[in-house]
């Protein structure tokens, strides 16, 4: 529920970007050095005073500095330690590489995208007042909501006919769940809040009142019915708290509305399209994706594979306003996405979903380039940008990559840190949720005489995917528990507690079953033992490099200008 759509993803608006000038055809390295705004020359790459204060700005808006000298040459410092490892990069011919090349030919495509929105959509995007006030209050508002998720509009449908005929929520959740949690909870997802959900999600549930029930909702996934349980709001607040993070709301709200728009465009100009799918093509193309693709989100773009079992590359795939796509021509296409974008395949709708972004994808960029916007600096500096951004990731890769442990120190770190690789005590518990005190009294008293917990809780808990089965909700954990951890924990096999007052509910819990803590075999955690000392050693194998990479690339910094540069 928290990932992105493949469609708002190829057509995302860009992030605002620092640049770094490269000395260009005819600029010479003095006349670099000469220019009263440079602040520092990294072999060919030149920062800016503007450089410095845009990042400065883009790191404020999230830490809130004091721009004193030190904060300044910090930033100043790292600033010039990225582009020494870009500069290293480059040296090593990383560029070259096959995965860059194609990385590089999917920026183009992505910023002459960005171009082409910021264009034609962003410019339209208003935010009022009234929008940035109740963006502050759900902000300050918890959310607790169910849902039923569907891969089709059409079973979301006949989901939501049973709901209006009577079905039970929970019912249908522990029918169509395949996930045990969501199965077991009656589609129970907890508490949410502002940006935490799929947007769609959440503009749905905000407008829902507590044990309402949503029409379908079509999200990145698919298509989720909500139902929302609970809603809390802070008491108290305040006017001048919304005053001093208006701005931030503003550009927050601004970014989100830019991309609810660029769906909507993407979702007009796909039915504009009339996009007319071989449903067996599709089918065969999705089989052999799902099994020669990789679940593993580590796992390298170059593994990605697209063919459709024993159809030649020829072979129609659809027919849309644009004229006919083979497979070769999807293939084409597909090899400029990102694997974020290709993991929301999960079903055969997903996939035409997929297909169909790459066909209004194309007629955009037709349009995009009949613009001339992959003519302009802007594009130039934000594709110069994107890319370099992605090797200095590489980089860093690179050096994380190569930092070897010696497996005592691995041992030595993992009794020392013991820790961090338990397994957390468990216990099995039942429960009786009850709805108010009055009930609660009455349980209790039932309880003390000795009825059994579980027919107590068939006949009189609210929570009926837990009551149905006598109350039993599983093994949980201390976090699992939150502020009754202690409580709940010091009850031994066939003890009861309660009432616990949880929000407006009572709970009664009886201990079933309870096993303690243990550590994890070193063998079995080795793998995350490793990451962890490479982490903790990560920053001082970067600064060697860089150190080493400086005694060969010139670098040139002006720290006294740093105090004279205005940062508002």
């Amino acid at each position: 529920m928290k990932t992105k759509s493949f469609l708002p993803t190829i057509v995302s608006l860009a992030v605002t970007a620092l640049y770094v000038a490269i000395l260009p055809m005819g600029c010479s390295k003095t006349d670099a050095l000469n220019d009263e705004h440079t602040l520092a020359v990294i072999d060919d790459r030149v920062i800016k005073e503007e450089d410095f204060v845009q990042r400065f700005q883009k790191i404020n808006r999230r830490l809130g500095l004091v721009p004193n000298g030190e904060v300044r040459r910090k930033i100043l410092r790292n600033f010039i330690n990225e582009e020494l490892l870009i500069s290293e990069a480059y040296n090593l011919k990383l560029e070259a590489t096959s995965a860059a090349q194609t990385e590089y030919q999917r920026i183009k495509i992505q910023e002459l995208l960005n171009a082409y929105y910021r264009q034609t959509i962003e410019k339209q995007v208003s935010v009022s007042e009234k929008e940035l006030k109740q963006l502050y209050i759900n902000l300050n508002t918890t959310l607790t909501a169910r849902h039923l998720y569907a891969p089709t509009k059409e079973k979301a449908d006949s989901l939501y006919r049973l709901l209006k005929k009577g079905a039970s929520f929970e019912r249908l959740a522990r029918e169509n769940f395949k996930d045990p949690v969501l199965r077991e909870s009656g589609g129970l997802i907890g508490s949410f809040t502002v940006d935490e959900m799929d947007p769609a999600f959440e503009e749905a549930a905000y407008k829902l009142e507590v044990g309402e029930t949503s029409e379908p909702v079509r999200t990145q996934a698919g298509y989720s019915i909500i139902r929302l349980e609970d809603r809390k709001v802070k008491p108290f607040l305040l006017e001048t708290e919304y005053a001093s993070h208006k701005d931030k709301l503003y550009r927050y709200w601004k970014n989100r509305k830019s991309k609810q728009k660029v769906r909507a465009f993407v979702d007009s100009l796909a039915e504009r399209l009339d996009i007319q799918f071989d449903e067996s093509v599709v089918e065969a193309l999705y089989n052999s994706f799902r099994k020669n693709n990789p679940v593993n989100p580590q796992l390298e773009s170059k593994r990605w594979s697209w063919t459709a079992g024993e159809l030649d590359e020829n072979t129609p795939l659809l027919h849309s306003a644009l004229g006919e796509w083979t497979l070769k021509t999807f293939r084409q296409a597909a090899r400029f996405t990102s694997d974020k974008q290709r993991r929301h395949i999960r079903n055969p709708d997903a996939l035409k979903s997929f297909i169909s972004g790459l066909v209004v994808r194309r007629k955009i960029l037709e349009e995009a380039r009949a613009m001339e916007l992959d003519k302009t600096d802007e594009y130039a500096k934000n594709v110069r940008f994107e890319f370099d951004t992605y090797l200095l990731q590489k980089m860093e890769e690179e050096i994380f990559a190569s930092i070897e442990v010696p497996k005592d120190t691995l041992l030595a770190y993992y009794k020392e840190n013991t820790d961090r690789f338990m397994d957390p005590a468990r216990i099995r518990i039942r429960e009786i949720v009850l709805k108010d005190d009055r009930e609660a009294e009455i349980i209790g008293k039932k309880l003390r005489q000795g009825e059994n917990f579980s027919e107590l809780a068939r006949q009189y808990s609210i929570r009926k995917w837990s009551a149905e089965k006598g109350g039993e909700v599983g093994y949980v954990t201390p976090n699992d528990l939150g502020r009754w951890s202690q409580t709940v924990f010091a009850l031994e096999e066939n003890q009861w507690t309660g009432p616990l007052k949880v929000g407006e509910e009572r709970i009664f819990v009886q201990c079933v079953d309870k096993k303690p803590a243990r550590l994890k075999p070193f063998d079995l955690v080795a793998d995350d033992v490793e990451q962890a000392v490479k982490t903790m050693w990560w920053e001082r194998e970067r600064n060697k490099k860089i150190k080493e990479i400086e005694t060969r690339v010139p670098v040139v910094a002006y720290w006294e200008k740093l105090n004279d540069i205005r940062l508002n």
